[in-house]
C-alpha cells in the first residue's frame, strides 16, 4: 500500500485543526499542532512534506515560524492559512517564510486540496531534482577522483618515458662518440690503402677495400646524424647566422654531386634569380641542402633531372605557400613522388617511406628530421609538395638578410 503524503497543519484554533483533519484524513497523513513548540517537536520526528500554518499565532507569526523551520525542514513546501486580507502582510509573510502559497480563511475544501496536491507535486519535483543533483555531485566527485588518479598515473608514466628517453639518448651519444673515432681511423686507413692499393693489391682486393670505405662512410653518416639528432633534442645546436648568397654553397653542391648524378645519368640544373642575401648559418644550411640534393639523386630513376632553383618569394611562382620578403630554395626531382598519407611522416625521425633508392644507396631515416629542426632553428621553413608519380619538390624558405644600417657622417 502506498504511503500517504505527510502534512503538518499549525493553528491555535482547535476547531480549525479538527475541521482540517476531518476534511483530508483520507488523502494525507496529517499531523496537527496548536503551538509552535508542538510543531517543532513534530518536525523533529517526522519527514513533513507540506507545512500549513496560521499567520496569527500567539508565540510568533506563522511566517516567522515557517522561516525558522527552514533550518530543520528545508525541503518541505510552506503555505500560510489566515483570515486577514491585508496585502502587505501577505507579501511580508511570503517573503519572510519563503511561502509557496497564500490561503485565505475560510477555505474551500476542494480549492485547498488542489493547492496541497499542487504543493506536493512541487515537493516531489524539487526532491527529485535535489536527489539527481546529489547523485550527479557524487558521480562528478568519483569521476574527478578517477581522473586525478589517472592523471597521476599518466604523469608517472610520462616521467618514466622521459627518463628512458634520456637514458636512450645518453647511450646513443656515448656509443656514437665511441664509434666516431674508430670509424674515422678506418676511413683514413682505407683511403690510404686505396691510394697505394693498385700497386700492392689485386683488383679483387682493391674492390673489397672500396666496399669497406663505402660501408664505413655509411656508418659514419649514421653516427653523425644520431649525434646531431641528440644535440637537437637537447637544444645544444648552436646557430651562427651570417649574411651570404645561396650561390656559393649551391655551386659547390652542383660540382660535388655531378659525378654521383652522372653514375645514374642524372642531370643537375641550378638557377638563381634572387637578388638578395640570406641571413642563416651557412654550415647548417649546407648540411640541409646536402640532404635534399642527396635524396633527389638517391630516389630519382636513371636518366632523369634534378633542379635547384633559388628565387625571391615576392616574385616566385614555384608555390602558393610562400611568406613575403624571403628567399626560397626549391629542390625538385622526377622521382616516384609521395602519397598524401606518407607526406605526414616525412619529417619524423626514423620514418620509412615506400620510395626506395634507385641505385642501392643507403637511408638512415634521420636526414629530413634533422633538416627540419635546423631550418626552424634558423627561423625558416621547410616543406614538401608532391604528387604521387610526379616527383617531389622540397622548399627551404629563409629570411632576407636585413639591410645594413647607414650612419650619417658628422
Amino acid at each position: 500500500m502506498n504511503e500517504l503524503p505527510v502534512i503538518l497543519y499549525v493553528d491555535d484554533e482547535p476547531s480549525n485543526l479538527a475541521m482540517f483533519e476531518a476534511a483530508f484524513f483520507e488523502f494525507y497523513d496529517i499531523y496537527t499542532a496548536q503551538t509552535i513548540s508542538e510543531a517543532n517537536a513534530i518536525l523533529d520526528e517526522h519527514p513533513i512534506q507540506v507545512i500549513l500554518s496560521d499567520q496569527r499565532m500567539p508565540e510568533m507569526t506563522g511566517s516567522r515560524f515557517l522561516a525558522l523551520s527552514l533550518g530543520d525542514c528545508p525541503d518541505a513546501v510552506r503555505m500560510i492559512v489566515t483570515g486577514f486580507s491585508d496585502i502587505e502582510d501577505a507579501i511580508a509573510a511570503v517573503n519572510e517564510g519563503k511561502i509557496h502559497r497564500y490561503i485565505k480563511k475560510p477555505w474551500d475544501n476542494n480549492d485547498l486540496r488542489a493547492a496541497i496536491d499542487e504543493a506536493l507535486k512541487f515537493y516531489s519535483v524539487k526532491k527529485e531534482r535535489d536527489d539527481l543533483l546529489q547523485t550527479l555531485e557524487v558521480k562528478v566527485e568519483q569521476r574527478t577522483q578517477e581522473l586525478s588518479q589517472a592523471n597521476d598515473k599518466l604523469a608517472q608514466q610520462n616521467q618514466q618515458l622521459e627518463n628512458l628517453n634520456k637514458e636512450k639518448n645518453e647511450i646513443l651519444e656515448i656509443v656514437s662518440h665511441d664509434l666516431k673515432n674508430p670509424l674515422s681511423a678506418i676511413t683514413g686507413f682505407t683511403e690510404l690503402l686505396l691510394f697505394v692499393g693498385e700497386k700492392i693489391f689485386t683488383a679483387e682486393a682493391f674492390e673489397y677495400i672500396g666496399q669497406i670505405r663505402s660501408a664505413v662512410s655509411r656508418m659514419m653518416e649514421l653516427v653523425l646524424q644520431i649525434l646531431d639528432s641528440h644535440l637537437l633534442e637537447e637544444g645544444r645546436i648552436n646557430i651562427n647566422p651570417i649574411h651570404f648568397s645561396f650561390d656559393g654553397i649551391a655551386n659547390a653542391f652542383v660540382d660535388e654531386y655531378q659525378s654521383r648524378a652522372e653514375a645514374k645519368n642524372i642531370t643537375i640544373h641550378y638557377q638563381n634569380s634572387s637578388k638578395n642575401l640570406i641571413f642563416a648559418d651557412e654550415q647548417k644550411l649546407y648540411q640541409v641542402i646536402d640532404n635534399l640534393v642527396s635524396n633527389a639523386v638517391k630516389y630519382s630513376p636513371h636518366g632523369k633531372n634534378v633542379w635547384m632553383l633559388v628565387e625571391d618569394t615576392d616574385t616566385s611562382t614555384l608555390s602558393k605557400s610562400f611568406h613575403p620578403n624571403s628567399v626560397v630554395l626549391a629542390v625538385r626531382d622526377e622521382g616516384p613522388g609521395l602519397a598524401p598519407d606518407e607526406m605526414e611522416k616525412l619529417f619524423r625521425r626514423f620514418s620509412r617511406l615506400s620510395p626506395q633508392p634507385t641505385g642501392g644507396e643507403n637511408s638512415t631515416g634521420l636526414g629530413l628530421y634533422i633538416a627540419k629542426k635546423l631550418i626552424e632553428a634558423m627561423k625558416g621553413r621547410i616543406w614538401c609538395e608532391s604528387t604521387l608519380g610526379e616527383g617531389c619538390t622540397f622548399f627551404v624558405e629563409l629570411q632576407i638578410s636585413p639591410a645594413p644600417e647607414v650612419k650619417e657622417l658628422p
